[in-house]
């Protein structure tokens, strides 16, 4: 395709003529290469980057580009905001949320899905977030096969270590190279650290410049340092000399912006104008509101402004995930990426004027400048070359106070100047970092994928150094703490309330500070919460009060878990959200969440079907849905793993073919008649019964019916495993296929072993398959899959035989070397990109008529 023909398409999706550089990034992802785009917020980032999946849907083959795309967010608030703006562009196809507080697609099944960096990350890892150990390895796959989005992603987490989101990211990404189609998008990074990241990931550069910006806006913004705090007095006699309507106020902290919101409201000029709070430690419910008064207030259409004079006053959380614009941006000393992000919430729109008025900070106790929370341990210490968030800092004031004293119209060329000057230092470190701990991030990597460690979470996503805490007079009588909505607490904010709480409360005569919930001790006892998704399992738990003294108190933050705190110590109102310290009154208790959007598991049904039957079914699924889904990735693992054309699809319906082969051993159909006998007998029902010739993949059953899960578990002889011996059985045909190719051998061979559970296993037990019946059902099930005659097994057949249909084998052995090397990266892509094909599969064929 042309670029005219890609900008006609464009226009006719969104209504509007594209710009050069959203038809610069589709063309080089249909040529194959990747993108690294910067462009400032507001420019059209997002349409760049989803119109080659949209463009793909409509006027390409399923093999030339991804069907399926993920979008990944650093927060969740984007990922809810971009879904809203999509899904009726999207048309018929399915768009879905997958976060934290919206879990519509936690098996990443939806065409196009919005989903956060950890959600991303976890399922990628094979510790994801939306499913349990079970089901680890199921999400993986979906990744590779998918076109992927990175939106914001200077905002992932990283330490000055090298380790966090941004890291793992990078590293991915590095493994995916050739296979996996990607964006990354920033407005804010250093060239410094662009160039590098082009670099490592082999991805081309897309940055807007002055002259394309000029093609998309006009507005003009000016910065002004101002050597003095930010307060309600700068704020109020700004705005009535300039005469504006919409002010935003952005401080560091939660406390400074609630002290800075209650003297804005308290001051007798601000009778005639509305003056709200955004934070972060509002109920998620109070916050929902408050955002969509703040976007209706502060948004493009001016039309449907209710107030005519508004100041909003907010936190980071303004920095991104809110189309709003205002006249005046009044904000604290920051990082200068932070405030240009900051900024891009002043004339945002075509047309439009503003300033940006940047403050110093207050002093701390030892008289510099408290920049929290941008601050870092190592200040203070003889590490004078540390490149912390506090020089970074002192940086951007020093810059601030040379060129922004009097005043300056800054383009987004200047902009991104500003940043080179203050973060280049700043990212070179961490970009030191990155390449010094690469090592420890691969084989924290290798560690989630061989044993789907959870732990490893911590230097792979972040390290969540928050507390979650609900209010509530008797926390005791709660069970199930997390269907509350809780407010989320940085530790040492917690910790420094801790001795200030405990002299109140002592001074109050209360006989408790909080509570915290931890699990019992006891692997037997769990309880059921039938209102949670999927009906969860989880542990029972136990409230602690901790004694009155400083240390019992900090043990208890520390160590974790939802903290209960008493509602006479703290305050919240919808206007000014969570506070330490009493007015007075007790603070109400938190209330219970909105039921989540997740589709609770339904009580599972089985019908029975033959071998063959089953096999036919898994096929099914496979033509109606994956085969398309996955194409462009079966074409370029095929390309950069050497592999022939059409050899993945062959594999794929080997793998189907055999992946049951198991079942087919005599032990395993004796159990199988036995069970459907008497599940005939309890239904009352003769058709139920099977011949000998039968032999079963599944047999029926139904969970609801508790009659039916009693007599199950009594059954004899108990039903035997049957994944790791199917993948035994299977091995001589895998391999006579895949030829030389190891990687697709073994990914194979390993997909097999755990289509049922992420746990790699090695040992099999024995496999007697039936006499006759066994083989007959093996070779219609080859029919159904299109390849009994394939000339490459039948080649191999006639050499020797690939299976014992008389004899079968043995247990006790080990598949040990058959199985996946995590050192090896095309092994793990093969074998995650098949194990979810197959599991999809296998789960689908039930579903599906």
């Amino acid at each position: 395709m042309d670029d005219d023909t890609l900008k006609q398409s464009f226009k006719e999706m969104f209504g509007f003529p594209a710009y050069d550089f959203q038809i610069a990034v589709a063309r080089y992802l249909f040529d194959g290469k990747n993108v690294i785009l910067q462009a400032p917020t507001g420019s059209g980032k997002t349409k760049a980057a989803l119109f080659p999946l949209l463009y793909a849907w409509s006027h390409l083959r399923p093999e030339i580009f991804p069907y399926q795309g993920i979008y990944v967010t650093p927060l969740r608030v984007l990922a809810n905001q971009f879904s809203a703006e999509f899904k009726h562009i999207a048309n018929d196809r399915d768009v879905r949320i997958q976060t934290g507080e919206h879990g519509d697609d936690p098996r990443f099944e939806a065409d196009l899905i919005f989903t956060t960096i950890d959600q991303f990350l976890s399922s990628f890892l094979t510790i994801p977030y939306s499913l349990g150990n079970r089901l680890a390895n199921l999400n993986a796959g979906a990744v590779i096969s998918s076109y992927l989005v990175f939106d914001e992603f200077h905002l992932f987490p990283v330490d000055n270590q090298g380790r966090g989101a941004l890291a793992t990211t990078l590293h991915i990404l590095k493994m995916l190279k050739g296979i996996t189609p990607f964006v990354l998008m920033t407005a804010t990074f250093s060239k410094t650290l662009i160039d590098y990241l082009c670099q490592e990931l082999d991805a081309e550069k897309v940055v807007l410049n002055d002259q394309g910006l000029q093609r998309i806006s006009s507005q003009k913004k000016r910065y002004r340092y101002v050597a003095q705090p930010l307060d309600a007095d700068a704020v109020l006699n700004d705005m009535q000399q300039n005469k504006r309507n919409r002010v935003i106020c952005v401080c560091n902290t939660v406390e400074r912006a609630q002290s800075l919101a209650q003297a804005l409201r308290n001051d007798s000029r601000s009778q005639d104008l509305r003056v709200e709070l955004l934070h972060s430690r509002f109920y998620a419910s109070d916050r929902a509101q408050k955002e969509l008064g703040i976007r209706r207030e502060f948004g493009k259409d001016k039309s449907q402004y209710q107030k005519e004079k508004t100041i909003l006053v907010t936190t980071q959380v303004i920095e991104v995930g809110l189309d709003i614009t205002s006249d005046a941006l009044h904000t604290e000393m920051a990082p200068a990426s932070a405030l240009i992000q900051r900024a891009g919430r002043c004339a945002r729109f075509a047309g439009e004027t503003g300033d940006i008025i940047i403050y110093d900070v207050l002093h701390d106790e030892q008289g510099v400048f408290n920049y929290a929370p941008y601050t870092d341990q190592k200040r203070g210490d003889d590490n004078h070359d540390f490149e912390g968030q506090f020089k970074l800092c002192e940086r951007t004031r020093e810059v601030c106070q040379t060129q922004l004293k009097e005043g300056k119209i800054l383009t987004y060329s200047d902009e991104l100047a500003l940043i080179d000057k203050t973060h280049t230092p700043f990212d070179e470190q961490m970009l030191s970092s990155l390449k010094t701990n690469q090592h420890f991030i691969s084989d924290s990597i290798k560690t989630a994928f061989a044993e789907q460690d959870r732990r490893t979470a911590r230097d792979l996503i972040r390290d969540v150094d928050n507390r979650q805490v609900i209010i509530h007079p008797d926390p005791e009588t709660i069970q199930f703490p997390y269907r509350y909505e809780m407010i989320n607490l940085r530790r040492n904010t917690l910790l420094a309330w801790c001795g200030r709480a405990l002299d109140e409360a002592n001074n109050r005569a209360l006989d408790w500070i909080i509570k915290v919930a931890l699990p019992i001790k006891d692997d037997e006892k769990y309880q059921a919460d039938t209102e949670a998704p999927e009906q969860v399992q989880v542990p029972a738990i136990q409230w602690w009060s901790p004694p009155f003294d400083a240390r019992n108190l900090a043990n208890a933050v520390v160590g974790g878990g939802i903290i209960a705190i008493n509602p006479r110590l703290v305050q919240y109102d919808s206007g000014i959200g969570f506070r330490f310290g009493s007015n007075g009154e007790s603070a109400p208790e938190s209330p219970l969440a909105p039921r989540t959007s997740r589709r609770q598991r339904e009580p599972k049904v089985m019908h029975r079907e033959t071998y063959a039957e089953h096999i036919e079914g898994l096929y099914r699924v496979y033509q109606r849905v994956l085969q398309e889904r996955t194409a462009a990735a079966q074409r370029r693992l095929e390309k950069v793993c050497n592999l022939q054309e059409g050899l993945l699809d062959r594999s794929i319906r080997l793998m189907f073919a055999t992946h049951d082969l198991g079942k087919l051993d005599e032990t395993w159909q004796e159990w199988a008649h036995t069970w459907q006998e008497k599940v005939s007998q309890l239904r009352n029902d003769p058709t139920l019964r099977i011949s000998k010739e039968y032999m079963a993949a599944h047999t029926d059953y139904d969970e609801s019916n508790s009659q039916e899960k009693q007599e199950e578990r009594k059954i004899k002889p108990r039903r035997p495993p049957h994944a790791t011996e199917s993948a035994r059985a299977a091995y001589g045909l895998i391999a006579a296929l895949t030829g030389d190719n190891d990687a697709l051998c073994v990914a194979l061979i390993s997909a097999i072993i755990c289509h049922h559970n992420a746990a790699l296993r090695d040992n099999h037990g024995a496999w007697k398959p039936v006499p006759k019946h066994a083989k007959t059902a093996f070779n219609q099930a080859m029919k159904a899959v299109g390849l009994f005659n394939d000339p490459t097994l039948i080649a191999a057949v006639q050499k020797k035989p690939l299976i014992d249909w008389e004899k079968g084998f043995d247990g006790g052995q080990s598949l040990s070397s058959a199985l996946i090397d995590t050192n090896k990266r095309f092994e793990v892509i093969l074998y995650l990109f098949l194990v979810r094909i197959l599991r999809l599969a296998d789960q689908g064929a039930q579903e599906q008529p």
